[in-house]
């Protein structure tokens, strides 16, 4: 680990409070748990991470912890995100691993849930930038793209939280 890389506990807390963002309802099954726990071990912890060695020594770690832990192949939990279907996930596909809560508009109360259709999650995203720009005095016309979409739902988790912050650089 790099010096500059500071963790404490209030970190930890954020992996639970996201887990703690969803409802019976929306956990369907073990490994959407699973899924859950990495996806918000990725967001608190991973996402600090500044270079390529140690992303991919998170995931490793994420890897054998999901293994070990959850008592499941991180390849059968991770199938879907499999884009070349070799049987393994690797740190590039696991980005597309998403969570949010603002896929059903108007739910109330909104339901944080895994992301599966990245279609319907560009139309759910152009369809708020829409209604942003119909009542905008300065619309943003933006081009959205998988690596947008990805950033969407890290700042849509970030500012749901309670004391949720971040620096967009």
């Amino acid at each position: 680990m790099k010096s500059h890389y500071t963790f404490n506990l209030r970190d930890v807390s954020k992996v639970f409070q996201g887990i703690c963002a969803t409802s019976a309802v929306s956990i369907e099954d073990s490994g959407t748990l699973t899924r859950l726990w990495v996806h918000e071990s990725l967001r608190v912890f991973a996402d600090r991470l500044t270079d390529d060695a140690d992303r991919n020594w998170f995931f490793d770690l994420a890897k054998g912890l999901t293994e070990k832990h959850f008592k499941e192949k991180f390849s059968k939990v991770f199938a879907r995100l499999d884009a070349n279907k070799n049987g393994d996930v690797s740190p590039g596909e696991l980005r597309r691993l998403m969570f949010g809560d603002f896929m059903v508009p108007g739910a109330d109360p909104k339901v944080y849930v895994e992301v599966v259709e990245y279609q319907r999650l560009f139309q759910v995203v152009t369809d708020y930038l829409g209604d942003f720009n119909a009542t905008s005095k300065k619309p943003m016309q933006l081009v959205l793209f998988l690596f947008a979409l990805e950033h969407v739902c890290r700042i849509c988790r970030i500012i749901s939280q309670p004391g949720g912050h971040a620096l967009l650089v």
